[in-house]
């Protein structure tokens, strides 16, 4: 067989760690029709060297921590900070402690509204861009590279993404001193499709007939932590809030297929630290919550307990995980059962037809034909029936 990337195409969880370690550059990423990156090979420049292989995040063999040091609910006491943050702050506080060390910090954030990136911070201006969710699955581009410059010249590095892109970067460096490379990986759900996003967005647009100037996929601000719901503003300073594509996420039509087989669903995390919204607070721990955000952080080696014990500007707690546990730290989902309809569905109608049929749940046939064509709705038109 093969010793490239190509054996194992099929399953792969898009972190691009093949791409970025093939010394001919034979590998691109480029997205399927459900948006999400895969590895294509240039199989005249390929020669069979198998480090692509050895850097696939899926062919795993022991990466992974031992179950969490110490488990912790934090917020950080800066009411600005945590209101700008997910959940309570724990990755500017660990952001800071980088950048006092004249470290860089490495995240992922929006580009043009539609498109998830990973970049290099050195300044906490440009790091307040990787703060808050982003509910699809980021780019990496030759980013694990310049990590490995940054802890080959000595710096201390910040690197945080998903459990995939974790051992992406900890592979891409495993011949190098990594005493200064932390890792924080967050307690992923599954990566949703960019290109569903972007089509959210277009759609959003041509109903308003404006462009969209900044987005929020869960806007913390408005409807407070526990809720769920994404905003949008658009040029004129107006703006849309919704849950339509939350719901097609949390239905898990949206999720990346490998995604339903990942390796990392478990206390044995890849980060030195595990960062997560603290769901449970409320019931396990309840005078500490305020629904302004709290973070649920897994320490899970000796240099992030180090750290950890560092960070002065933090409210926190040591938790029993057992009372805080949440299912992406237990075992995958399920795939849904029309998880192939759902996709067939989508290439072949608009962006409003998924919507009715997967969100609203309107009717088809020859019902949701007159109320299109009437423009009538449906207990409208029952009673002019009866």
């Amino acid at each position: 067989m093969e010793n490239n990337i190509s054996a194992f195409a099929d399953h792969c969880c898009g972190c691009g760690a093949c791409a970025a370690s093939c010394p001919k550059k034979a590998i691109e990423m480029k997205p399927n029709a459900q948006g999400f990156l895969f590895p294509t090979l240039r199989e005249d420049l390929c020669v069979n060297c198998g480090l692509c292989v050895k850097a696939c995040s899926f062919q795993i063999t022991d990466p992974c921590t031992d179950s969490p040091l110490q488990t912790f609910a934090t917020k950080h006491k800066d009411s600005k900070t945590r209101g700008a943050s997910r959940s309570g702050g724990i990755f500017t506080a660990v952001s800071d402690w980088i950048f006092r060390r004249g470290g860089a910090v490495y995240g992922c954030m929006m580009q043009d509204c539609k498109t998830a990136v990973h970049s290099r911070a050195t300044t906490p201006e440009e790091r307040n861009a990787f703060r808050g969710s982003k509910y699809i699955q980021s780019q990496t581009g030759d980013i694990y590279a310049q990590v490995a410059r940054d802890v080959k010249d000595g710096l201390w590095v910040l690197f945080t993404g998903t459990p995939c892109q974790i051992h992406a970067v900890r592979t891409f460096c495993k011949n190098t001193d990594t005493s200064k490379l932390v890792c924080m990986d967050v307690v992923c759900h599954g990566v949703p499709s960019p290109k569903v996003w972007g089509d959210y967005m277009d759609h959003l647009e041509k109903q308003a007939s404006k462009k969209i100037v900044s987005v929020d996929f869960r806007d913390k601000q408005k409807f407070g932590w526990a809720s769920h719901r994404e905003t949008v503003v658009f040029t004129d300073g107006t703006d849309y809030s919704g849950t339509d594509f939350r719901k097609l996420f949390y239905d898990h039509y949206l999720i990346r297929e490998s995604c339903f087989s990942c390796p990392y669903k478990s206390l044995h995390r890849v980060g030195d630290f595990s960062i997560a919204d603290c769901w449970g607070i409320t019931d396990a721990y309840p005078d500490f919550d305020d629904n302004k955000g709290v973070s649920l952080v897994l320490v899970n080696t000796d240099l992030a307990k180090s750290i950890y014990s560092d960070l002065t500007e933090l409210d926190t707690i040591e938790v029993d995980i057992q009372k805080l546990m949440q299912p992406c730290l237990e075992k995958n989902w399920p795939i849904p059962s029309d998880y192939s309809e759902f996709w067939a569905y989508y290439q072949k109608h608009s962006f409003q037809k998924v919507l009715d049929k997967y969100v609203y749940h309107k009717p088809e046939g020859f019902q949701g034909f007159k109320e299109k064509l009437l423009g009538i709705p449906r207990a409208v038109l029952n009673k002019i029936r009866k």
